[in-house]
């Protein structure tokens, strides 16, 4: 079975892009609106923590979805070590697909109880000290709400990561548009109806429930295989349970620690806000981050709908076919994030203060934070792409750099009084120091090119798709 990546695919990956970007820039307005600016930095200080949450399901999602690409693509066992085998071309083994979904679902059971009972117990007593200055009733019935999606988001993973493993992208961006659109529509209805903080939670809860919801459906589309699935569902031992969550967790757990090191390298920098230069200044450096990671993230969806073609040559041996998707992506996130970054400073950031008169974000923050983010997301395609041929050898490197952002960070925001932009001088430093130019370099030596061939190829490429088209 052939894993490749159709215009539906890539077209979806962008309109789930910017419907997901933009859910938090169509609220925005309304809770500008309707929340004091307390209320607004503890807004997304749930978000933050909402996001840590996803964390603790720890580079499973992944790791099983690369594993499903590389059984659908003829490869036999399931792989934690470097490389994915070889296809043979015998077709699917369906006992190890069988194998996989039925881990996958279990893992997604057990840490989504665990991290209920976490947050439960330790997120409360942080948001207790956090807004012990707003209202009592507002804090504490949107976040039981919280916790309770935090529950549900993360369980239902599982369906994703069976749609990213199927190389439905188009399937997977649909199911994260419904949820995220009843998500706006619900949380707006109750923000304009005087909910408060509440609303904007239950928003949340109901992005989960939709998006599994939808996925499921959607995997009914794939019923022959995964009619033989289930048949062989029952006969999956705990023997080959173990056996392929030991698989699993070889590369499983190194990819968990990139993820929480790149948290907490970047969103997690709101939390650290909120707690050196308070709920206020949390709020306008969280819309400021907000802005800016739209736009890398909007300019790289082109390259990340190929993500799944891209582990499925590489099961097959085609490097032609992984070096001519990174060209073509790579030009594009280069010119999407200079368009974006000139929309967003020129036509959005101004309208802030005339929808919330004496709040705004300093423009030349935003550009510097979006400079950041620029190089930051471009290791990071670098390092996914890494990742996709199934080892992770920038582990360490991730948690390095992480801790010394967070310390660089409290120490220039706080104790040198430099504020918001000690926070972001401090990932500057720790990141650029390595990891900027280390994982670029290593990918594109094994490709064989260089970073000014791969944007050559890439221009000349789209030049004359453009020519063909005009």
């Amino acid at each position: 079975m052939i894993i490749a990546t159709s215009k539906k695919d890539v077209v979806w990956n962008y309109i789930g892009t910017i419907v997901s970007m933009s859910s938090g820039f169509v609220l925005l307005p309304l809770l500008l609106a309707f929340l004091s600016e307390e209320e607004i930095g503890l807004w997304y200080v749930y978000l933050a923590i909402t996001q840590l949450t996803c964390l603790f399901e720890f580079g499973f999602n992944p790791t099983f979805a690369r594993n499903i690409v590389y059984c659908l693509s003829g490869v036999r066992k399931s792989t934690g070590g470097a490389g994915a085998g070889s296809a043979d071309g015998g077709g699917v083994d369906v006992g190890l697909l069988a194998r996989l979904m039925k881990s996958c679902k279990l893992v997604y059971a057990a840490i989504s109880l665990a991290t209920l009972a976490i947050v439960a117990v330790f997120g409360s007593a942080y948001i207790a000290y956090v807004a012990r200055d707003l209202d009592p009733l507002s804090v504490w019935s949107s976040w039981v709400v919280i916790v309770v999606s935090v529950f549900v988001n993360l369980y239902y993973l599982y369906a994703l990561t069976y749609l990213r493993g199927f190389g439905d992208i188009e399937g997977e961006n649909k199911a994260k548009v419904a949820s995220k659109l009843v998500q706006i529509a619900v949380s707006g209805v109750l923000l304009v109806a005087g909910a408060g903080l509440v609303s904007a939670a239950v928003g949340l809860l109901l992005n989960g429930v939709v998006m599994r919801s939808y996925a499921l459906r959607r995997l009914r589309k794939r019923q022959p295989i995964l009619a033989e699935v289930r048949a062989r569902n029952g006969g999956v031992s705990k023997e080959e349970l173990a056996d392929t969550l030991k698989d699993i967790w070889h590369i499983a757990w190194r990819d968990g620690v990139v993820q929480i090191s790149s948290f907490a390298s970047g969103q997690a920098m709101s939390i650290v806000c909120s707690l050196f230069l308070g709920l206020a200044e949390a709020g306008i450096y969280s819309i400021c981050s907000q802005f800016s990671g739209a736009v890398v993230q909007f300019a790289n969806a082109f390259v990340k709908s190929y993500y799944p073609a891209f582990q499925g040559a590489f099961a097959r041996g085609e490097r032609g076919k992984m070096r001519d998707m990174l060209d073509r992506g790579l030009s594009i996130y280069y010119v999407g994030t200079l368009v974006g970054t000139i929309g967003v400073a020129v036509c959005l950031l101004p309208l802030i203060p005339f929808i919330k008169p004496g709040y705004s974000v300093s423009i030349p923050y935003f550009l510097a934070m979006t400079a950041y983010n620029f190089f930051a997301s471009q290791y990071s395609i670098f390092c996914n792409l890494i990742v996709n041929t199934n080892r992770i050898p920038y582990v360490w490197s991730y948690l390095i750099s992480s801790v010394a952002a967070i310390a660089l960070s409290c120490v220039l925001a706080a104790w040198f009084g430099l504020g918001m932009w000690g926070i972001l001088l401090g990932q500057v430093v720790a990141q650029a120091a390595y990891n900027f130019w280390k994982w670029p370099k290593l990918m594109l030596d094994e490709l064989e090119t260089s970073l000014a061939g791969s944007l050559a190829r890439g221009f000349t490429y789209w030049k004359a798709r453009l020519r063909r088209i005009f």
